[in-house]
């Protein structure tokens, strides 16, 4: 079945439903710079929103009702056409979560976002007293204030990743606390240990780190005795150095042979491959997997821990 969000009838079967809308996927949105923003229903696009000059001759170009405004609307692509850009994102989020009763949870904030957008949509979170679900976003074009704001004030539960960097304004700890599946982090060398102390989620990317080997040592050593990361299913963090005297300094392991193959199988279900490495079991009998390798790019310290594919029967959460 298909139905315009802006029709009476769509409004009334989600609004009638709304708790198995609810329970099965999560309302998000796409924040492009010079390209169409979209608001969508897990990964279904709901409406899109264009500027009025890019309105396009067609036989399905109706006028809706989005909120308190009248707009033309493509009724074959779902493609609404505004004059102002900022206007328009607040009207489609505001008017999405009246029909399905939900929040926006999962925000994917493109790189050619500008600063004023930034900071518009960072207020927007801020403003709303939720715990988002994801947030995807570039902090490069960020200003401090504004950077602040949403780093002292947005939480986030699933999923986060930061790409870019700012010259003087970074997360505190306690931003990182709340997240339990995936961080990534593209331009860590902001990064300290007391930031690492605080992640407890399944899946830990962090690039262009400034940790050693020997920071890492004390980790897998508070790992191995049950104080740290245990949510941890797979981790790269690009090191200073590739040291694997100090990785493993003061730890029990068992090398595995280089020709020996495993594979790992992620939540996504895509595999990586683990040549070797070194298993470590923690004090309950979990078993993990490390590795320190030097490659073109970089130094790079991996981190899977067995077995590699969780489905929680009972939950919602797929780990690996």
């Amino acid at each position: 079945m298909r139905l315009s969000l802006c029709s009476k009838k769509a409004q009334l079967i989600v609004k009638h439903t709304f708790i198995k809308w609810k329970q099965r996927r999560s309302l998000g949105l796409i924040l492009h710079g010079a390209q169409p923003s979209t608001v969508n229903y897990s990964e279904f696009p709901l409406l899109s929103i264009h500027d009025w000059p890019a309105i396009v001759n067609s036989t399905h170009i109706e006028t809706v009702q989005i909120g308190v405004f009248t707009v033309p609307m493509d009724t074959s692509s779902k493609a609404t056409y505004w004059v102002h850009k900022l206007e328009a994102i607040r009207s489609v989020l505001n008017y999405v979560m009246e029909v399905f009763n939900s929040e926006i949870q999962c925000f994917d904030i493109e790189d050619d976002v500008t600063s004023s957008e930034l900071q518009w949509i960072f207020n927007w979170m801020t403003s709303r007293t939720t715990i988002f679900k994801a947030i995807y976003v570039n902090i490069t074009q960020a200003t401090t204030e504004d950077l602040n704001l949403f780093l002292q004030n947005v939480k986030v539960s699933d999923g986060l990743e930061l790409r870019g960097s700012s010259n003087n304004c970074y997360p505190p700890y306690r931003f990182f606390q709340s997240v339990r599946r995936f961080i990534n982090i593209t331009n860590g060398f902001w990064l300290e240990k007391r930031h690492l102390d605080s992640l407890n989620c399944t899946t830990i990317y962090l690039s262009k780190t400034r940790f050693s080997s020997e920071d890492m040592n004390i980790y897998l050593r508070k790992w191995k005795e049950g104080k740290t990361f245990s949510r941890l299913k797979l981790c790269f963090i690009e090191t200073t150095d590739v040291n694997v005297e100090k990785l493993l300094e003061g730890i029990d392991v068992t090398e595995v042979p280089l020709e020996t193959v495993r594979k790992y199988k992620t939540q996504r279900g895509k595999y990586i491959t683990i040549r070797g490495g070194f298993d470590i079991t923690r004090h309950d009998g979990v078993v993990a997997t490390v590795n320190i390798r030097r490659w073109p790019t970089a130094n790079e310290f991996t981190w899977v821990v067995w077995p590699d594919w969780i489905h929680e029967i009972h939950g919602e959460s797929i780990i690996g």
